[in-house]
């Protein structure tokens, strides 16, 4: 963009002013900005929001809760810290909107955003008494999202 101004200004304008790299940074996109990865971890985030009465909140949930709502389907569990997927949910959330989800649970794990047991990309955690292979994706605050 900028060669292509450079060589406008100096054959067709002559005005002498060319952008600069300043100029046009802001409007440039990273490759993390377009990343499919980064894309599905804000999908993950909204769908779990949009989504909350399908997973358990365990700060704010009581044992009383837990005994008397059996009847529903339970996706995963939200905590302060993390927000735990059931592995077989969780891959068919995302392959049903077009992400991969190994492809995902790959890059989370390089980015430090998955909690999981040494050599795996998962972690058990026990929800509704039913212990489940679940992924366990770093809660961010929403500025980070």
């Amino acid at each position: 963009i900028i060669t292509a101004d450079y060589f406008a200004d100096q054959f067709i304008f002559q005005t002498g002013e060319s952008l600069s790299v300043g100029e046009v940074t802001p409007f440039l996109l990273t490759a993390e900005m377009v990343s499919q990865n980064a894309k599905a971890l804000n999908f993950l985030f909204d769908f779990v929001s949009l989504n909350g009465s399908k997973f358990r909140d365990a700060i704010h949930t009581s044992a009383y809760d837990l005994e008397n709502d059996k009847s529903k389907d339970v996706w995963g569990q939200i905590e302060e810290d993390y927000i735990y997927i059931v592995k077989s949910k969780f891959d068919q959330i995302l392959n049903d909107n077009g992400f991969s989800s190994e492809a995902f649970l790959s890059w989370a794990k390089h980015k430090g955003l998955l909690k999981s047991e040494e050599g795996r990309r998962t972690i058990r955690k026990r929800i509704v008494n039913i212990n489940m292979r679940c992924v366990g994706i770093k809660n961010l605050p929403n500025e980070q999202q």
